[in-house]
């Protein structure tokens, strides 16, 4: 599939501090792409880089087929939502989506369309210094998707909403991406969000890319997790320890259906790591020794557990470089 955004081997030193270190990232076209990291990973140096507003120490950037820094040459084609959106606060909601139409020559577009899907069709007379600041970031979205251009760029476009309305921004986006081949990349804290909504989705953390592509991709490079919760336990682990498709062997992790301060219950659910994705394997040789299983399920994390667990393996192997990975 085509790429509307290439970056290659992105380095950005600034005051003495790296702020991006070997980062690479492909957007495909008529998809939305998830970026993802903590504060001050490295996400909004990243979009500020792929549309022109900031340079790169070395590498480069690519944005429908020409060179971020002359992207100011197309800027009707790209959408963008960065820090606080081009409101006119005196003017109203309609007046605001007229104006920037009339900026672009798009003038004669359907306005109340968009307010309407992004919730705002009651608002449309109201002075954009009224509204709330969720109301202004939907406005800022309305904005942006008003022009249909052919990339969207955001930056936190749901911090300030409630799940409901995040939802429907969403379900908007991912219409035009269907209806008309747009192409979204999505920074965002709101994890749920990404997961459901995102094709593909990239973890940048302290500068570095840690994982990228489909929720399936990075759960196969993961390996396969099976929860298990057999009795005897003590046999049952002595007997999966010796398994030689288990490659890995976990007594202390707690299952998420565990209640927390249940102590009681800490400790019976068993977290394997597979060679194989061959869990009737393992079941069968419990079955075999006369171990009661009453459990076995696969272990399939959130795009929050992904990230947890990527973000704190770096961290500690940064803490502890001599440490075996």
């Amino acid at each position: 599939m085509d790429s509307v955004i290439e970056v290659e081997h992105a380095f950005k030193t600034a005051g003495g501090r790296e702020i991006l270190n070997d980062v690479s990232l492909r957007v495909e076209r008529g998809s939305i792409h998830g970026l993802i990291g903590k504060s001050g990973a490295g996400k909004t140096t990243t979009l500020k880089v792929i549309l022109g507003f900031t340079s790169l120490s070395r590498g480069a950037a690519r944005v429908l087929g020409a060179a971020s820094f002359r992207l100011f040459e197309r800027y009707g084609e790209v959408g963008a939502t960065l820090d606080r959106a081009a409101i006119e606060e005196n003017l109203t909601v309609e007046q605001n989506l007229r104006l920037h139409a009339r900026r672009y020559g798009k003038a004669g577009r359907n306005a109340d369309q968009w307010l309407e899907r992004l919730d705002l069709l009651a608002l449309k007379e109201q002075r954009a210094w009224r509204l709330s600041q969720g109301e202004q970031q939907r406005l800022g979205i309305a904005l942006a998707l008003f022009l249909e251009p052919r990339l969207l760029v955001m930056d936190e476009p749901l911090s300030h909403l409630d799940p409901g309305l995040a939802r429907q921004v969403m379900e908007a986006m991912r219409n035009e991406v269907e209806r008309r081949d747009l192409t979204v990349l999505l920074s965002s804290h709101q994890l749920f969000h990404v997961e459901r909504y995102a094709r593909r989705m990239t973890l940048i953390h302290k500068g570095h890319i840690l994982l990228e592509g489909s929720m399936d991709e990075m759960l196969r490079r993961r390996g396969v997790r099976l929860w298990v919760k057999a009795e005897p336990k003590a046999q049952a682990v002595d007997l999966l320890r010796r398994h030689p498709l288990v490659q890995s062997l976990d007594t202390q992790a707690r299952h998420p259906r565990q209640g927390k301060g249940d102590e009681s219950q800490d400790g019976t659910w068993v977290r394997l790591e597979l060679r194989e994705d061959d869990p009737a394997s393992v079941n069968e040789a419990l079955f075999r020794q006369g171990i009661r299983v009453s459990h076995l399920e696969p272990d399939r994390p959130s795009l929050d557990d992904l990230f947890y667990e990527a973000t704190a393996a770096f961290d500690s192997s940064a803490a502890h470089p001599g440490a075996h990975r």
